[in-house]
Formats: structure tokens, C-alpha cells, sequence
């Protein structure tokens, strides 16, 4: 333990920075981020290997739409929750959940909705949107558990829980695809298989911490804050799966299916960028110096936006071996688009940073117009660019979205910090 100690002393001077705390939880928080991702690639391994190309796209498209849709889940209650927890607010768990339910009965009107488009239409799609409807109000509220885990540091357990659920779920799912090939059964066991295990994960741990639930108090202000940060973010929750439903709308199932296959490499970042933003986070939250806080972040951009630019180099060069060898021959126009796919995620790791900072310190109307722009230009240009290069266009949409909301973190960031410096 002594030498270990000292180790962490080490990484510490060397990077400025509480080097245990950030390894002790953020390898949990990636253990579990790490299982999700293993889990979901190895998923779309075998729909690959055994349904249609058009019937993974079709997959695809629904999930899409259902995704969309969680902004009606109010997901911004993970860091109004982050927050409120990690003041001593423990019962503001319990009103987070249900919170999202009330809310997410939204979500379920909205995909009755599809299921009527589709349906008068003459699709046989809308039956997969009537189950989504049924679960949607349980199918990512319970979420909230892991936000409370995070807030109250046992990074361990959620990551251990997160493991276990996904099992539970990817299991149901890989069961499904070895006993059929119906869309509506497969569908029906990821929507239930995910709501069910969520649940029982909800329930051991509030089971666990009644106590200090019992003994504490909801935040006054976690419904208010929550609602400003989801009406800020509606727009990219609703825009951040549009391109898949714009590929399939101008290009078709088949298409969607490639592009698909083609951006899982690079989404791979969000395996390091998310553990480590969850770890931040509470972290960030407890500092009240804005300006010295933000110096010492400022320090540190360039060292994060180097290991963003190795990350992604490394990807781009190790992408033809993990597509030839894990996806069907007909995957194979995925790799070069794959490869440009990780231009989209150059600074996400900086931006993802900066980001946490303005959460942490509640910049509402700077976290609005970070919302607002880059979702109207990545969707403007998506509606031009994809009907002109289809899948290039499609990623040149996203890059040059992403590069911008990079800029915009940064200006909004440093604005703050130099507001606050000259009271």
C-alpha cells in the first residue's frame, strides 16, 4: 500500500491533479462504461452476422427514434442529482425517479404518435413504436440509481451494478437473436429485458440506503434546475440520433446499417471521455473559486487534447483489422468511412471538460446556446450534405458541429471564468 502511495503522489506532482481519487473511481466508472461498450459492440456483432443488413438498419432506425425521444425522460436529472447528492441531499434520488416516470408518459404519447404514422401508412413498423410506448416511462428513469452512486462515490458498486444489468439485458437480447429472426420479438426483449433490470438495480439500492435517504431532504431546487437544463437541451437530444434517421430516409436500411458499423470505432471515445466526466464532475461541483478553477483546467487542455489526438490516431490505424476480422464481407465499405468517422471526435476530450466546468458552476445560458447551435448546424448540415455525399456527408456534418461546439465551450467557459475574476 506504501509504494502504491506513493505512486499516486507521483502521477499527482507529475499532473497536477488528485490522481488517486481520479484512478480509484474512474476505473470503475470505465469498468462499467467499458462493459456497456463491450456489450454493445458485441451486440451489433451478431445482428450483423444474423439478420439482414436491411434488418439491422430497420433495428437501428428504431432504436434512433427511441433515443430521440428520452429528452421526455429529463436526462439532466443525472447532474442535478450528481449535485444535489453529493450537497447531502440523498432524498432527491428517490423524487429524481419520479420525476423522469411522470415525465417520460410524454415520451410514450409521443411514440403512440409514430406508431400512428406508420400505421396509416401501411408500415408494419408501428407495432415496434407501441411497445417502445408501453415501457418508455421505466425504460431509462431508473437510470437515476447510477447518478446517485456516482454523487455518493461508490464507484465500485455502480460499476459492478452497470456490469450486472447489462448481462441481464444484452443476455435476453442475444437469447432472442439464437431463437428467431423477428424484428417484434427481438424489439419487445431489448425494451422489457432493459426497463426490468433497471429496476431491480433501482430497488437493492434504495433498499441499501434507506437510511440515508430517511434522514435527508430533496433539494428545493432539483425539479427547477433539471427543467431549465433539459429545456436547453432539447434540441440535442432530439437532433443527436437525426442522422440516422436522415440516412435512412435519402439512402435506405442497407446505408444506415454501413454508417452505423462505420461510427461505432470512433463513439469508442466516449468509453474514456464518459468515466472520466462522471468522476469530474462531483469534483468540479465542490470547488466555488471559478476563475482558479478554470486556470487549472486551462493548464491541463493541452495534455487532454493530446491524448484525444493519440486516441483517435490509434483508432484510425487499427479499424480495417476490427471490421474485416469482426463484421461480414458486405461491412466492408464501413472501414474508410470509419476511419474519417473519427475526425468527428478530435476534442471531445477538452470540450467534455470545459463542458463539466460550465454544469459545475450552473452557466444556464451559456449551457442553452451550447445546445441550441451546434444541434441547428449539425442538423442543417446533414439535410444538405447527406443527399450530396451521402455517408462523407453525413460525418463532414457532424465534424464541423462538433468543432464549433468546441470553440463555443472554450469562449463560454473563459467568459465566466474572467467575469467572475473581475467582481
Amino acid at each position: 500500500m506504501g509504494r502504491l502511495k506513493r505512486v499516486y503522489t507521483f502521477l499527482s506532482r507529475l499532473l497536477g491533479i488528485d490522481a488517486a481519487y481520479f484512478i480509484k473511481g474512474g476505473f470503475w466508472t470505465f469498468v462499467g462504461q467499458g462493459g456497456r461498450a463491450l456489450l454493445s459492440g458485441l451486440l451489433l456483432i451478431v445482428l450483423t452476422q444474423t439478420l439482414p443488413q436491411e434488418a439491422v438498419g430497420q433495428y437501428k432506425f428504431f432504436m434512433s427514434v427511441l433515443l430521440s425521444l428520452m429528452i421526455f425522460s429529463l436526462p439532466a436529472m443525472h447532474n442535478s442529482v450528481v449535485q444535489s447528492v453529493a450537497r447531502g441531499h440523498d432524498r432527491s434520488f428517490l423524487a429524481g425517479v419520479k420525476y423522469r416516470v411522470i415525465a417520460s408518459t410524454l415520451g410514450s404519447l409521443a411514440l403512440v404518435g409514430v406508431a400512428a404514422y406508420f400505421w396509416h401508412n401501411g408500415d408494419g413498423s408501428a407495432k415496434y413504436f407501441l411497445i417502445g410506448a408501453l415501457f418508455f416511462p421505466f425504460y431509462l428513469s431508473f437510470q437515476t440509481t447510477y447518478s446517485y452512486l456516482l454523487a455518493k462515490r461508490e464507484f465500485k458498486k455502480s460499476g459492478l451494478y452497470l456490469i450486472g444489468q447489462l448481462l441481464v439485458t444484452n443476455g435476453a437480447i442475444f437469447a432472442a437473436l439464437l431463437l428467431t429472426d423477428s424484428l417484434l420479438v427481438i424489439i419487445s426483449t431489448a425494451v422489457i429485458s432493459q426497463s426490468v433490470s433497471l429496476a431491480v438495480v433501482f430497488l437493492i439500492v434504495r433498499a441499501k440506503y434507506q437510511k440515508d435517504i430517511a434522514s435527508s431532504t430533496e433539494d428545493p431546487g432539483l425539479l427547477k434546475y433539471t427543467l431549465q437544463l433539459t429545456s436547453y437541451g432539447f434540441l440535442p437530444a432530439i437532433t443527436a440520433h437525426i442522422d440516422n434517421i436522415i440516412l435512412l430516409y435519402f439512402l435506405g436500411a442497407d446505408n444506415l446499417a454501413l454508417y452505423v458499423v462505420a461510427m461505432t470505432l470512433p463513439k469508442q471515445n466516449l468509453l474514456v471521455v464518459d468515466p472520466l466526466a462522471r468522476v469530474l464532475l462531483p469534483k468540479l461541483s465542490a470547488v466555488r473559486d471559478a476563475p482558479k478553477l478554470f486556470k487549472a483546467i486551462r493548464k491541463k487542455l493541452p495534455l487532454v487534447t493530446g491524448l484525444s489526438l493519440l486516441v483517435n490516431g490509434l483508432g484510425v490505424i487499427i479499424t480495417p483489422l476490427v471490421i474485416t476480422l469482426l463484421f461480414p464481407p458486405s461491412y466492408a465499405p464501413s472501414i474508410g468511412y470509419a476511419q474519417l468517422g473519427f475526425l468527428v471526435f478530435l476534442f471531445i476530450y477538452p470540450q467534455r471538460v470545459l463542458y463539466d466546468f460550465l454544469i459545475a458552476q450552473k452557466r444556464t445560458k451559456g449551457l442553452f446556446k451550447l445546445g441550441l447551435y451546434p444541434s441547428l448546424l449539425k442538423t442543417g448540415l446533414l439535410f444538405i450534405l447527406v443527399p450530396l455525399w451521402g455517408i462523407v456527408g453525413a460525418i463532414a456534418a457532424r465534424a464541423l458541429a462538433r468543432y464549433g461546439e468546441f470553440a463555443m465551450t472554450y469562449f463560454y467557459a473563459s467568459r465566466y471564468a474572467q467575469e467572475k475574476k473581475d467582481l
